[in-house]
């Protein structure tokens, strides 16, 4: 016997009831965070009818999905096969939670209205249509500013904060040296159910279209950004879930050195309470095991776990948990199963140290950031 999962476009996923039964359990105490699904997966569990529709939702229901997928890889990574009664159907659950991920993937990127194309805002002084990361209902943008300035800026589109503006703006100030300065958090014009985060950016893009960089580059970039994190640290900020698009670089002084890193478009920890803000649907996963086991408390730790992962990208110019699904990272993240380093032994060693499974084996932000130091 089979259940299905149904999209708009006659998209479906269909598995074995079993599987559709277990995402139907394991979905279940992440719904109150997802609305969009919550009453199709209700209705399921109470019915007993293995059959979630979500065609009326269309792409937003694929951008749902997606994360709800991660959500419950993260969770089923605490106990892993051994909550299965036969530990080998695990990977087969995995991979079936993985096929539907990918369809959830297409589904998102299925076309979607606008309000305003380019987008706006704060009344039309930011632009910005340039998709770098995520889906263009929930993800990460290059802009301008258009009105009272120029410059380039960094945009995260996100749900609506339940934190008033001029308080999450006051949490996400983070003035610290090397960080972005944040010019506006408010609305997307014109849409009544998007928020948005802009942060000022250096002109020529991210460091990202330079990968891979060489080893010295690395380190150097590497330190400056581990002295920054270290920092955040002390004033008691974290900096939980970086990317390569966040990070700018110019070169000094013949090395690459950090000009501005716009870490608001991901997940931000304030000093008093977590503010969850940008992308809550990413393309690629660059946090830490922790992270990625639980949306529970993490430490510095997870801080040094992400930088290092976009250090790996940076430095050896493939993804250190390789190019699969987001998923399929998870899952190698969870384990420390890592792509093969590219430059030189001792500077991938200490970033697959960083990485480690074990928050305790990694180095802290200020000791990262003089063994990078010494390595340039």
């Amino acid at each position: 016997m089979s259940g299905m999962v149904v999209f708009a476009d006659d998209r479906s996923w269909i598995a074995s009831n079993w599987i559709v039964r277990g995402l139907v359990d394991d979905a279940m105490p992440h719904l109150d965070e997802l609305p969009l699904l919550r009453e199709e997966f209700v209705d399921c569990s109470r019915s007993g009818l293995l059959h979630l529709d979500f065609t009326s939702l269309g792409a937003s229901a694929g951008v749902a999905m997606t994360d709800l997928l991660a959500r419950v890889v993260r969770a089923r990574g605490e106990d892993g096969p051994q909550a299965f009664a036969e530990p080998e159907f695990f990977g087969v659950y995995l991979k079936k939670l993985h096929q539907l991920a990918a369809l959830a993937a297409e589904v998102a990127r299925a076309p979607w209205s606008a309000p305003t194309w380019p987008w706006t805002a704060a009344g039309g002084r930011f632009a910005f249509e340039h998709l770098v990361e995520g889906e263009p209902i929930h993800g990460l943008f290059t802009g301008t500013q258009v009105l009272g300035g120029e410059g380039e800026v960094l945009v995260a589109v996100t749900s609506l904060q339940t934190v008033p503006y001029p308080e999450l703006g006051k949490m996400l100030a983070l003035p610290i040296a090397g960080v972005a300065p944040l010019a506006y958090v408010g609305p997307v014009d014109g849409d009544d159910g998007r928020d948005c985060v802009v942060e000022r950016v250096p002109a020529g893009g991210s460091v990202l279209g330079l990968a891979p960089l060489s080893d010295v580059d690395t380190a150097s970039l590497g330190a400056d950004l581990a002295r920054t994190l270290a920092t955040a640290h002390e004033q008691g900020a974290r900096l939980e879930l970086w990317h390569p698009a966040l990070v700018y670089a110019e070169r000094r002084a013949g090395r690459l050195r950090l000009a501005a890193v716009a870490p608001r478009s991901l997940i931000v920890h304030a000093t008093a309470s977590p503010v969850c803000v940008g992308m809550r649907t990413v393309d690629a996963w660059y946090g830490s095991a922790e992270l990625a086991r639980s949306s529970g408390p993490t430490s510095p730790a997870s801080d040094v776990a992400s930088l290092c992962a976009t250090l790996f990208r940076l430095g050896s110019g493939v993804h250190p948990f390789g190019a699969g699904s987001l998923i399929d990272q998870l899952s190698r993240c969870l384990t420390g199963t890592l792509e093969p380093w590219r430059g030189a032994p001792a500077l991938g060693e200490l970033l697959r140290r960083g990485m480690s499974p074990d928050p305790d084996a990694r180095p802290s932000a200020h000791d990262l950031a003089d063994a990078l130091a010494a390595s340039s």
